[in-house]
């Protein structure tokens, strides 16, 4: 029941991070903003695509049904996310309406994202009938675990900085 569960999020998240970048590229649109703001974020219409297709295979291919696949779409879901992040802070960044200072959140969550890329690319590797040691195993979960939190954390202070530039509108 549980890997349903959270097999069933990993898709939803991929299908809201596709839905949301569908339409980010229209707030700056909206606010006639910058012309770099608003091709920043027209690119990251395109990079949410493959970041949210990646996302939604992690869940639907478990690791222990097919691992290949699994690791495949989750290294995937995380590279395609590094410049999909770096995009989206720029959108931020050369807004005329926005607060410079709502893309700080997504700068720190950018550089976590890259220490994790490193993690999983030259760090330990975790998979079945590999040898690793528990020490190897804890670093990687705590890797994953802290950037899904700076993530929630950095979209939620984005949130607050479209929030109040929106309300500047009205």
């Amino acid at each position: 029941v549980s890997m349903i569960f959270f097999n069933s999020s990993l898709v939803i998240v991929g299908l809201v991070i596709i839905i949301f970048y569908q339409f980010f590229y229209k707030l700056f649109i909206f606010k006639e903003d910058s012309r770099q703001s608003i091709i920043c974020s027209k690119a990251c219409r395109y990079l949410g695509i493959i970041t949210g297709i990646m996302f939604a295979g992690v869940g639907a291919a478990p690791h222990d049904f097919n691992f290949t696949w699994h690791v495949i779409f989750a290294n995937g879901a995380f590279s395609a996310l590094l410049p999909l992040s770096i995009l989206h802070t720029m959108s931020f960044k050369k807004s005329k309406y926005i607060n410079a200072k709502y893309a700080y959140g997504y700068i720190l969550f950018c550089l976590f994202l890259s220490t994790y890329l490193y993690i999983i690319f030259f760090g330990p590797q975790i998979s079945p009938g590999a040898a690793f040691t528990e020490s190897e195993l804890i670093l990687q979960v705590v890797a994953q675990k802290t950037i899904v939190l700076t993530f929630v954390l950095a979209m939620i202070y984005q949130t607050e900085g479209i929030r109040r530039s929106l309300r500047a509108e009205i």
